[in-house]
């Protein structure tokens, strides 16, 4: 945690503006025995699903103590798709249905995603009562199949809607919930007013026809890989040339939207596992790869490492 608090520290005195996000799920988090599964739903007072919300509750109230100058967090991550179910009956019979598929229905996720909603609000703002807390993005690729219309993430987010008004959730306040929209609008091309202000316009009716229309509004991911094949393009240029389109669109045709957050800044070209939608290239002189691997074996992630990557005294000036 020392770490992260001095990259923030370092970030907010450039100038930086920060937002919090995390997206996983440990072992200790869940109680079962696969990294970044979940029990499934279940309300039962006691039952494994209600053990792992408290322990997801704590987690933000920990993070938020930590980090109070913090004052925008996004608790969870693309929970349209990217929530897991636990099946694995070597933890428990009643972790997860013995029949139940690999993947949570999209219906499922949204009440998780409520629930988390509810949960990580609460935390983060007992240790930050100014804090925005914005809705977990849903992604157009929620299981790998791309909706270019958006029709899927807004689908997703009326739902949430619904819970929330339908009185049997912990509480019909939407504000209890989230204070801010964010959704991850990637497109497979160039963004154009069919490809690009429409689909986003779909999102963010879905807010303002719930009387949400005034709240900040971020893409807190949008960008493009580059890559000879399973991209939408191999040039670097071409990918710049959309991107600026998106942006110039998005002024013209968004006003309600707060930031446009590109992912990403880096990334290593030589590296299979990290290599993708980087603005920049990793620098050869510190490739990923050098500490890649030891971050995802060890749940952790070297100073080094994680200082180059966000500007937090790095023990060596950068090239």
């Amino acid at each position: 945690m020392s770490v992260a608090q001095s990259a923030v520290a370092s970030l907010e005195r450039s100038g930086v503006t920060v937002l919090g996000m995390d997206g996983t799920y440990p072992h200790w988090m869940t109680g079962g025995t696969h990294w970044g599964l979940i029990p499934c739903r279940d309300l039962t007072p006691g039952s494994h699903y209600q053990v792992f919300l408290d322990n997801f509750e704590q987690s933000w109230v920990t993070l938020a103590h930590a980090l109070p100058n913090v004052f925008l967090w996004e608790p969870a991550n693309e929970t349209n798709g990217m929530l897991r179910p636990d099946t694995d009956q070597q933890n428990d019979p009643l972790f997860c249905p013995v029949d139940h598929g690999p993947e949570f229905t999209w219906e499922e996720a949204a009440d998780i995603t409520t629930d988390l909603m509810f949960r990580a609000h609460r935390a983060i703002h007992s240790e930050i009562p100014s804090a925005t807390v914005f809705i977990p993005p849903p992604s157009p690729y929620p299981h790998g199949d791309f909706d270019p219309s958006f029709s899927n993430m807004a689908t997703f987010i009326s739902r949430i809607y619904r819970n929330i008004k339908g009185g049997t959730w912990p509480s019909t306040n939407t504000r209890d919930y989230f204070d801010g929209g964010s959704w991850h609008p990637y497109i497979a091309g160039d963004a154009t007013v069919s490809s690009w202000v429409q689909p986003n316009m779909t999102m963010y009716n879905v807010f303002a026809n719930n009387g949400d229309g005034t709240l900040p509004m971020i893409f807190s991911e949008t960008g493009y890989s580059v890559c000879a094949t399973g991209c939408a393009t191999n040039s670097q240029s071409v990918a710049a040339a959309w991107m600026a389109d998106a942006i110039s669109l998005s002024q013209a045709n968004f006003p309600w939207l707060t930031y446009f957050i590109y992912f990403r800044a880096f990334q290593d070209p030589t590296d299979p596992t990290s290599s993708g939608f980087g603005m920049m290239s990793s620098p050869s002189q510190y490739p990923g790869s050098s500490w890649f691997p030891t971050a995802t074996s060890n749940q952790t992630m070297p100073p080094s490492g994680f200082c180059y990557f966000t500007g937090c005294s790095y023990p060596v000036p950068k090239p």
